[in-house]
């Protein structure tokens, strides 16, 4: 079995848990209380969705843990970082250690939230996704939702985006 891991910018706060979205090559390799995407899932091509399509026709069963961070973080989202680390743990029945991840994550949160109390725009940003965040409770957005959430991130980010200079 091989395991894919990996971030989907998606339109969510950097304020709230980080929810992993699994996919897998059969149903069967994925627990229940694994996220699934809902309805049909449409993302630009990668190089790993051509791997997992070669490998499960090839009888080598996949599975895939997407963390959701939030399409305004330029850099690595470390809380992305730590959940996709534990679902990979838990679905292995492995410990693996984090090491200084946590601290890391929290020294990320940190620096966010600085920017946000000297940028009232970005705060505004960040409220605006957590009201739709809090309102979607545990419902993923569609993927014409995400689609429409990533092509306004490009157009910020050749913009100078929410947290540009």
């Amino acid at each position: 079995e091989y395991i894919a891991v990996g971030g989907i910018p998606s339109a969510v706060p950097h304020t709230r848990g980080t929810s992993v979205v699994s996919t897998a090559s059969r149903p069967e390799l994925i627990s229940d209380d694994q996220r699934l995407p809902m309805g049909l899932l449409r993302v630009p091509g990668a190089a790993v969705s051509v791997l997992e399509h070669h490998l499960s026709h090839r009888g080598i069963p996949g599975v895939g843990f997407w963390a959701q961070v939030p399409h305004y973080v330029a850099n690595a989202f470390v809380p992305g970082t730590v959940a996709v680390v534990e679902q990979v743990a838990r679905h292995l029945g492995v410990p693996i250690p984090l090491g200084s991840l946590l601290d890391d994550a929290a020294e990320q949160r940190r620096q966010l939230d600085a920017i946000l109390e000297q940028r009232p725009d970005a705060q505004a940003f960040v409220e605006r996704l957590e009201a739709i965040y809090d309102a979607q409770s545990d419902d993923l957005p569609s993927g014409e939702d995400i689609a429409i959430e990533i092509e306004r991130f490009l157009r910020e980010e050749a913009e100078g985006g929410p947290f540009g200079d």
